[in-house]
């Protein structure tokens, strides 16, 4: 799921909580937070495997085509997501902006309306099948967000 502050992403990990509590599910799925290359804080902090969000992870004047994260400073949110992730043996990925734009004339394509931000997930997905952390056997559920109402 694309995350800025994590709040949606937080959320998400709370019911899915619920949803194994009471027996809906027989397990916690993995949590992959995804920013995206010109701001990504939170992939930058959590692949140096630091606790905290150290200055240099912090981005000033965030860029890029998925406005709706364009956050450079999640370090009050950054250990509760950290914790969140390593809980669901997830990670955190960061397409590049020519990934996330492949990925958002795909859906475009596909008759899915979705924003820059919510092109992410598509991205991220590919990504990860590529590099093997996602396997043919799994399902996967992407958070496609920002669409338009007809």
């Amino acid at each position: 799921q694309p995350i800025s502050s994590g709040m949606g992403f937080y959320g998400g990990y709370f019911g899915f909580k619920q949803l194994l509590a009471n027996g809906y599910i027989k397990k916690m799925p993995r949590f992959v937070g995804v920013q995206q290359d010109t701001c990504a804080p939170v992939y930058t902090a959590f692949h140096a495997n630091r606790e905290q969000i150290a200055d240099d992870d912090i981005i000033r004047n965030p860029t890029g085509k998925a406005e709706a994260i364009l956050r450079g400073n999640p370090t009050a949110t950054y250990s509760y997501l950290r914790d969140l992730i390593l809980d669901t043996q997830g990670t955190v990925v960061a397409p590049t902006q020519a990934e996330l734009l492949k990925s958002y004339e795909v859906l475009q394509q596909a008759g899915i309306s979705a924003c820059h931000t919510g092109a992410l997930s598509l991205a991220a997905c590919k990504k990860l099948i590529l590099d093997g952390w996602i396997t043919p056997e799994e399902k996967c559920l992407l958070m496609v967000t920002g669409g338009r109402m007809y």
